[in-house]
């Protein structure tokens, strides 16, 4: 009965009054009068229940906008439920969306951390549920190939290796054949004696013996000295975090978080991190159902690769009161 007068209440004040007076003028409703009275409670509030019919696209990454389509939207924001069974730290996550009209909103997917692509559900403002399939997050962090760098300097030439053994000594070459033996002089009249007969000609060289043994190789000498490592190639840069609600980091590395104020966190990434502007997703997670507001830019140091972030938590739509806790991001830049 308290379910059916808030439902007439919003009907308007001339019809709550309306069925105020019936109810006082009625003392003794009979059956069937209460039945009907029900049955016009239960029409009026089903018509107000929102309904979701599709959404577009039907699978995506976190940060990825998606299209909710159905009938009985009303208001400007909402909340909208992710569930992924697949996901490492959590399963369920609760975002703000967009209502753009009575059958059109939209709102960004969160990060589940799930190590393959899983078909989860969606619903928005206790709707009825969809399916959606949530990417795998390694693959949503595949950025373009870089090109190859070019190719360090040679190294230093290694030091020349120890002497080889000598090999063994070939075989001896065959002795060559005596040469022809010189023509005898004539007798010379007995007198003084004759000077000496010129030398005979040299025999001809023997064949020279054949090659020894190689000897064995000597050891290598060292490798020389690695060149330097060519610049880095072109690609998508990522850095992913986790922070509790006081701000204490429990994943990630590479940058620091404080936190000033309640619902508060300030993300802060040290010079030489980014070659270029960066992006950043915020989810919100746990069971305070905490929703993020727009990240602002504190600084972005393009000169120096430094970057800070200001990420503000509210309570749930619509009572947007600041709020800690725990949530997640992902920062990229190409």
């Amino acid at each position: 009965m308290m379910t059916a007068f808030k439902a007439l209440r919003g009907l308007g004040t001339r019809s709550g009054a309306w069925v105020a007076m019936s109810l006082r003028a009625v003392r003794r409703p009979s059956l069937l009068a209460m039945l009907g009275l029900l049955a016009f409670f239960g029409s009026a509030q089903a018509a107000s229940a929102w309904h979701l019919t599709s959404v577009s696209p039907t699978s995506g990454c976190p940060g990825t906008e998606v299209a909710f389509t159905g009938t009985s939207f009303s208001g400007s924001s909402s909340t909208v439920q992710w569930s992924d069974p697949a996901g490492l730290f959590y399963t369920e996550v609760g975002t703000a969306a967009k209502v753009i009209s009575s059958t059109k909103a939209t709102a960004v997917v969160p990060t589940f951390l799930s190590t393959e692509s899983h078909s989860g559900t969606v619903s928005i403002d206790r709707s009825n549920t969809v399916s959606f399939t949530y990417t795998a997050f390694a693959n949503c962090l595949k950025g373009a190939t870089g090109a190859t760098g070019p190719t360090g300097a040679a190294g230093v030439t290694g030091a020349t290796g120890a002497q080889g053994v000598t090999g063994a000594t070939g075989p001896a070459g065959a002795t060559g054949a005596t040469g022809p033996a010189g023509a005898t002089g004539g007798q010379g009249p007995t007198g003084p004696e004759g000077p000496t007969g010129a030398a005979g000609s040299t025999g001809s060289q023997g064949v020279a013996g054949a090659t020894g043994l190689t000897g064995p190789t000597g050891e290598t000498g060292s490798t020389g000295r690695q060149g330097s490592t060519g610049p880095q190639g072109p690609g998508v840069k990522t850095i992913a975090g986790i922070v509790q609600s006081d701000g204490s980091v429990t994943a990630g590395s590479a940058f620091t978080v404080s936190h000033p104020s309640t619902g508060e966190y300030v993300i802060t990434f040290p010079p030489g991190t980014w070659s270029s502007l960066p992006v950043m997703t915020v989810t919100p997670f746990g069971i305070n159902g905490a929703v993020v507001a727009p990240v602002d830019f504190s600084e972005v140091g393009l000169g120096s690769g430094e970057a800070i972030f200001t990420i503000r938590l509210s309570s749930s739509v619509p009572a947007d009161t600041p709020q800690d806790n725990a949530f997640q991001f992902i920062a990229a830049a190409s």
